[in-house]
């Protein structure tokens, strides 16, 4: 490995920039998981892993699909080691001033929440990556090490999976009407 000395300037930035992503890779970590404890885990060892292998970085501007890598390797890497499922469970709810419109976001939220914890762990992460956090293809494919045809037609086969869950529920665009965006409020 040839390592790179960089100007003072890049590790500051490096530094600085680097507990700006923490709260999107938590929220990935835990769509992923469904585990607080475990998330954070993964964050901190995305955090470890980056600080360890900075020099792998050659433009600052590239930081967080680089660090959303890390993390899903590492999130591959604990599968692998425990085969098994965590269990789904709800630690965020979205607030707003009215009380109806408050139970009524929270239950369609829920309804997505419950949707995506049933898709397998690769539609999972698609969906999360690009309507969630709203990372454009390519750099879901950088951070995935897929090609970019491979994100398209997983997040196709996993959008397809997710509007056949919903439609299975009982008046879901009655639930959902609400909420076009809903995806993007279930952060």
């Amino acid at each position: 490995m040839v390592h790179v000395k960089f100007p003072s300037a890049f590790k500051g930035a490096f530094n600085n920039k680097l507990e700006l992503h923490r709260a999107d890779l938590y929220r990935v970590a835990w769509s992923w998981c469904h585990d607080t404890v475990l998330a954070e885990d993964l964050v901190q060892e995305t955090y470890a892993k980056a600080l360890k292998n900075r020099s792998q970085l050659k433009e600052i501007s590239k930081l967080k699909p680089w660090l959303m890598r890390i993390l899903a390797n590492l999130h591959v890497d604990y599968l692998r080691s425990k085969q098994l499922t965590e269990p789904y469970e709800d630690v965020h709810q979205i607030t707003e001033n009215n009380p109806d419109s408050i139970a009524s976001r929270d239950e369609s939220v829920q309804i997505v929440r419950d949707a995506i914890a049933q898709l397998n762990d690769t539609h999972r992460k698609i969906i999360t990556l690009v309507d969630i956090t709203e990372f454009t293809y390519a750099e879901v494919a950088e951070i995935l090490e897929i090609p970019v045809g491979t994100v398209m037609s997983r997040l196709s086969r996993a959008r397809d999976h997710l509007k056949k869950i919903l439609n299975d529920i009982d008046n879901p665009k009655e639930k959902l009407s609400s909420s076009p965006n809903i995806l993007r409020r279930v952060k």
